[in-house]
């Protein structure tokens, strides 16, 4: 699922749309070329959230790249290596093919240590526990 307006999340979400996160911005470039038999995407991320960097290099969470065209396609991403081959007959792309970038929970992720929230969420912050698989930002389109 690509998420192009607002969405309601029942704790802090970083992405360029919402207020959770005072400074911290996630953003996406998506670079594209044809192969031969291959579609290949290259991704330059623009993600500011020392919070977030840190969960993704310690493991605790990972990128996934959502490609929605006539269908939608998930592909998880190795943060040092952020692009995708997909055979060309895998996937049909068309002028309204639409990408964007998750950040998403490989454990339980405490926002107790994230010093990032804006002054709502700093008293709730203890009391924040988003679960093993839940979403934790996503990017432009």
């Amino acid at each position: 699922m690509i998420y192009k307006k607002d969405a309601n999340f029942p704790y802090p979400i970083l992405s360029s749309n919402t207020f959770a996160y005072d400074e911290s911005d996630f953003m996406i470039r998506v670079s594209f070329e044809e192969d031969g038999d291959l579609y290949k995407f290259k991704i330059q991320d623009h993600l500011t959230s020392e919070f977030v960097q840190n969960l993704l290099q310690k493991g605790e969470a990972q990128y996934l790249l959502v490609i929605q065209s006539k269908d939608t396609k998930f592909f998880s991403l190795d943060q040092n290596n952020l692009q995708v081959e997909i055979p060309k007959n895998r996937m049909s792309l068309s002028s309204r093919t639409s990408i964007q970038m998750h950040i998403v929970a490989k454990t339980d992720i405490s926002f107790n240590s994230n010093h990032e929230l804006n002054q709502f969420y700093v008293q709730l912050k203890t009391s924040i526990i988003v679960p093993k698989f839940s979403m934790l930002g996503f990017s432009n389109i």
